[in-house]
């Protein structure tokens, strides 16, 4: 009898414990850094625990955006912070920067070959909604190529791809082994 009322005042303990658990509502959310080509939307997707109310939106440039509850759409072009936060608690908020661009602006490539050549098809515009792009190969006799880079010393890393981040004239400098 004695053991069961020392494991009664166990679990009761435990189960004192474990109702002590931190309540204080809190908001986080997954991606704080957006881009959106004008006219298109995303719903933001926080992640709240102890709440069941709604959320406060405000912009540092309200021209950049429209809103609809949680989904943001891209109006004119530029970068504005969204602060989202939980409605009635201004202390549980979370930065944003949604980024808005024109997918319908044509981009040029150029290419510094130092002497290597390339295929007459090879790409020598873009636009945002076509990246990412595969570069193309140039050949030199007596060299291997290793890469193109974004400047003329050729220092960081490699590219092989523009990636769908690359906004604006790109000039490409090859490099030879």
């Amino acid at each position: 009898m004695k053991k069961e009322l020392i494991i009664l005042f166990i679990i009761l303990i435990l189960g004192l414990v474990g109702c002590t658990q931190e309540t204080t509502p809190s908001l986080t959310i997954l991606e704080t850094d957006y881009t959106l080509a004008l006219g298109d939307s995303i719903t933001l997707d926080p992640i709240t625990t102890h709440y069941q109310g709604g959320f406060t939106l405000s912009f540092s440039n309200e021209s950049i955006l429209s809103t609809s509850n949680l989904t943001l759409t891209g109006m004119n072009e530029g970068t504005t912070m969204v602060i989202l936060s939980l409605t009635g608690d201004s202390l549980q908020k979370v930065h944003l920067f949604v980024h808005v661009i024109n997918d319908d602006i044509l981009y040029s490539i150029s290419y510094v070959l130092y002497g290597g050549s390339l295929d007459i098809n090879s790409p020598t515009t873009f636009k945002i909604n076509t990246l990412p792009i595969t570069l193309p190969t140039p050949i030199k006799n007596g060299y291997t190529f290793g890469g193109w880079y974004l400047n003329a010393t050729l220092t960081g890393t490699a590219l092989f791809t523009l990636s769908d981040t690359m906004i604006g004239p790109i000039k490409l400098y090859a490099q030879w082994n």
